[in-house]
């Protein structure tokens, strides 16, 4: 009753004998795994960098148009302007402050450095406190920017 079985599967050996094949091919998908990986991360990471410089860009846009509607309006006679900003909404509100090298500051929970803006009234427009902050409702700031007829410098307010 001992009669052998042919195997239907031809050349069955393979099991046996080439075994190394399987562990090289399981270390290859490992690597590239491992590269993906790597990819993403990277991906992510340039992500991440691209926004942090398009935040940047926006403030000092902001900082550049500000400083150019202020400029404006101190080499022209009275005025009285309404103007809308765009800033990132990380950055909660601007503020004038007392200080003759950076009299605008920048509230947010990431430290942003402070510029310093020309022809601004600053005593004005701190009067009734100090500093004058101005809230960043959805991405805008809007703010008023004022020179009026004996006044030299712009004064700004909410």
């Amino acid at each position: 009753m001992n009669k052998k079985v042919k195997s239907k599967i031809p050349n069955c050996h393979f099991f046996t004998k080439n075994q190394r094949g399987q562990m090289k091919l399981s270390f290859g998908m490992i690597f590239s795994i491992f590269l993906m990986i790597i990819f993403i991360a990277a991906a992510f990471y340039g992500i991440k960098a691209f926004i942090k410089l398009q935040q940047t860009a926006q403030i000092e846009k902001f900082a550049s148009d500000l400083q150019s509607d202020i400029k404006k309006a101190y080499n022209g006679g009275p005025t009285l302007a309404e103007e809308s900003y765009v800033l990132p909404k990380k950055i909660n509100s601007i503020c004038f402050r007392d200080n003759e090298l950076k009299n605008l500051m920048f509230i947010s929970s990431n430290p942003i450095a402070s510029k310093n803006l020309e022809y601004l009234n600053i005593f004005e427009i701190i009067s009734s406190e100090e500093p004058y902050c101005i809230d960043n409702i959805d991405g805008r700031v809007n703010l008023i920017i004022k020179k009026e007829y004996p006044q030299n410098l712009v004064t700004i307010t909410r």
